[in-house]
C-alpha cells in the first residue's frame, strides 16, 4: 500500500515490473480534461504517457513509469 500522511493513494500488486493502480477523484478528472482540451497537457490517446515516481527516502522523482490503460 503506497499512502501519504494517512490517506491511502495505491497499492502496488507487482514489484518487477511493478504495477500501481490509482482511482482519481471527479474533480482532477475535469481538470486533467479541461488541460487537455486547451492543448495544455497531453492525452494518453496522443502517444505514450509517463509517470515520474520518487520514493519515500529520495528527493524528488527518481523513478519514470509508463502510464497503461486499464488493468
Amino acid at each position: 500500500m503506497v499512502k501519504a500522511n494517512e490517506t491511502m493513494l495505491t497499492w502496488v500488486y507487482q514489484i518487477d515490473p511493478m504495477y500501481g493502480y490509482f482511482d482519481v477523484d471527479e474533480r482532477t478528472v475535469i481538470k486533467l480534461r479541461k488541460l487537455i482540451n486547451e492543448g495544455r497537457m497531453l492525452s494518453y490517446h496522443n502517444g505514450k504517457l509517463y509517470v515520474d515516481v520518487g520514493l519515500a527516502d529520495e528527493e524528488g522523482f527518481s523513478l519514470t513509469g509508463l502510464h497503461r490503460l486499464g488493468r
